[in-house]
């Protein structure tokens, strides 16, 4: 099957789902064959839900409707926005919810003001804000990726990206490279702290020896936690001499 999806944000466990009968397959082909001679090609455009989308719904608030047209194929996901009060350090079960989910959709209708992406079929599932996102999949025909060019993931921005996705009717050819590496969460800032000693707290600001922790599931966080505990998929970032 030619549908290429790739996700640095770890598309987590979850059964995907259709907003419409599967008549997608392997696409219309609708925006021709692609053949790719350039280094980083960005496939996407991708925006982040404002605001929740419920079961049932057909018309999908987001931040832009920039890229997205009528008639395009989307793919909503669900990419953060855990609700549990994790405390850092906190190594018991994560209730995961609706991290991870997915579906795809065809656009039926697009609203500039506001920003309102109009579905053909009702959503099967819920999605979030913050964490949720729509995201842009082309439908080509052939895919061709000459040597020495490469097909990259838009950089997730901490409301949208990290995901790859296009669909082929016709014959993949890579000769390059389709990756989505180091496009999705991203890790917490270096701070040294070469003059502090003995810091054991799990958050702790930095002005007192704590480093930045790498981003998780917990939206708006990224740039403000800092210290060694972990919380929900961050990865902690060290206290003191040495941290980071």
């Amino acid at each position: 099957m030619r549908f290429v999806l790739s996700c640095l944000l770890v598309l987590l466990p979850a059964s995907p789902a259709l907003a419409e009968l599967d008549s997608f397959g392997l696409g219309s082909g609708r925006d021709g064959a692609l053949s790719v001679t350039t280094v980083g090609r960005v496939l996407n455009a991708a925006t982040p839900l404002t605001d929740l989308a419920v079961v049932g719904a057909r018309d999908v608030p987001v931040q832009s409707v920039s890229g997205f047209t009528v008639g395009a194929l989307v793919l909503l996901h669900q990419s953060g926005g855990s609700e549990d009060a994790v405390v850092s350090g906190d190594g018991g079960t994560l209730e995961l919810r609706r991290m991870g989910h997915w579906e795809l959709a065809r656009v039926d209708a697009v609203t500039a003001s506001p920003p309102v992406l109009r579905l053909s079929e009702p959503l099967v599932q819920a999605y979030t804000a913050p964490g949720a996102q729509v995201v842009s999949v082309p439908e080509y025909t052939n895919v061709l990726v000459s040597a020495g060019a490469s097909i990259v993931a838009r950089p997730w921005d901490g409301r949208s990206g990290g995901i790859l996705a296009f669909l082929a009717t016709g014959t993949l050819t890579n000769h390059g490279l389709i990756s989505a590496d180091g496009m999705g969460f991203r890790g917490g800032a270096f701070l040294n702290h070469p003059d502090l000693l003995g810091c054991a707290g799990l958050d702790i600001p930095p002005e007192a020896g704590g480093a930045y922790k790498g981003e998780g599931l917990r939206m708006g966080r990224f740039g403000a936690a800092s210290g060694r505990g972990s919380v929900a998929g961050e990865g902690g970032g060290g206290n003191c001499h040495n941290a980071g």
